[in-house]
């Protein structure tokens, strides 16, 4: 009986333990509320926004009387925050739909902005994004989105972790920015931050830096919100949780782009990034320090019309510090599928003097070469069931780009 009872003892222990584990878990990690006011307030115009839907979803109302605004009751240090948010539609020029994170510490703050910049009619929609540490901002990007974001909801998330911060649309990414702590570069990670989303007119910057005012005849302007979710270290809160790597946010997954979202990264800046203040001279003479990254440079043949189903043979030259061996890295997508890296430090100095990169390609195999040389080779194993690359036909492409967060 005495042996029973220890057993049971024991093992009630280690359940009592588990449950307090959890509730310690959730204590200090936010997930999505049942309704908006559980974990937001209205800090600007009560009688511009509307709760729709027994408040899962609001309604944000700009007016000749007032634009509105709304903040998280707590603050968070390190975590994602995503919305599903449906623009202003039609002619929206002149308007500012606003989502960030502010520590609100006046002249030492630190931001994370979306900005989504009104447009005129059947012009596309442009997504400012912005970074303010230790109060310096002046660091916007801007970005053409590729759909309406008026004519149905879409999801815009802020990953910030001890190794970065990301913006993404829809899960892809639009912004990186580096912690370059290691350079001399401040990287926010001292001050929690509330989350904020306004609706406000700005006519003398936000379309076509000011050339196109609001449309007053057109108003009211509403955009319309929901799905909040927070994920991170609410403030004040146990001091261990910002520092903790067994958050999800600080896991390995989230430390780097992934090869897809870094394939998806450069996609937006080659064709969808219409201003970046790392290359406005008129702004920055000098090339800003963060800005100053390893680049890397890619020379690949695609199909880029078969999105998913894409065919692709790369080369990636990832740049290097001085006096590192330049790494080429080779890749293979089929039928939109890859993870089939491969990485090798050259055995000469690449930028020293002109070398040959080749890619033989036919229906027994895929072969890279360097100076005749071959690196990789990918055969046709179909026999095996394998995917390989010949149904396509693909185009050459090569490009200069940065990819500091993930190129070395």
């Amino acid at each position: 009986m005495a042996t029973l009872t220890s057993s049971y003892l024991k093992n009630l222990a280690v359940i009592l333990i588990l449950i307090c584990s959890l509730t310690c878990s959730f204590s200090v990690v936010s997930a999505r509320p049942a309704t908006f006011l559980q974990d937001f307030k209205v800090t600007w115009s009560d009688s511009h926004i509307k709760q729709l839907d027994g408040g899962r979803g609001i309604q944000l109302i700009l007016d000749q009387n007032s634009g509105c605004g709304f903040a998280s009751r707590s603050k968070y240090l390190f975590g994602s925050v995503s919305m599903k948010i449906k623009l202003v539609p039609g002619d929206s020029a002149g308007t500012v739909t606003a989502f960030y994170m502010n520590s609100d510490t006046d002249n030492v703050r630190d931001e994370l902005d979306f900005e989504f910049l009104g447009n005129r009619t059947g012009q596309p929609y442009t997504v400012q994004t912005n970074v303010y540490v230790h109060g310096k901002g002046d660091k916007e990007q801007r970005v053409n989105l590729w759909f309406d974001p008026s004519a149905d909801f879409h999801t815009y998330t802020i990953l910030w972790n001890h190794h970065h911060a990301v913006f993404s649309v829809d899960g892809i990414p639009i912004r990186v920015y580096k912690n370059n702590e290691a350079r001399g570069i401040p990287f926010p990670k001292f001050q929690p931050m509330g989350i904020y989303s306004t609706l406000w007119e700005a006519d003398d910057w936000a379309t076509r830096g000011g050339l196109e005012k609001i449309n007053w005849s057109k108003s009211p302007f509403y955009a319309y919100y929901k799905d909040f979710d927070i994920e991170g270290c609410a403030m004040p809160g146990p001091a261990n949780c910002a520092i903790n790597p067994r958050n999800w946010w600080e896991g390995s997954a989230y430390q780097q782009l992934s090869p897809a979202q870094a394939r998806q990264y450069r996609w937006v800046r080659m064709n969808h990034m219409i201003y970046d203040y790392c290359t406005d001279k008129s702004r920055n003479p000098v090339t800003p320090p963060e800005s100053r990254v390893i680049i890397p440079c890619s020379f690949f043949i695609e199909n880029s019309d078969t999105d998913k189903a894409r065919d692709e043979l790369d080369f990636e030259f990832l740049g290097n510090r001085s006096d590192q061996p330049y790494t080429v890295q080779t890749n293979v997508y089929v039928r939109g599928k890859d993870n089939k890296e491969q990485r090798i430090n050259l055995w000469f100095d690449p930028s020293a003097d002109f070398h040959t990169y080749a890619i033989l390609w036919n229906h027994h195999h895929t072969v890279f070469y360097v100076d005749d040389v071959p690196i990789t080779v990918f055969k046709n194993n179909e026999a095996r069931g394998i995917p390989f690359p010949k149904s396509q036909p693909m185009g050459v492409f090569s490009t200069l780009w940065e990819a500091d967060d993930w190129a070395n």
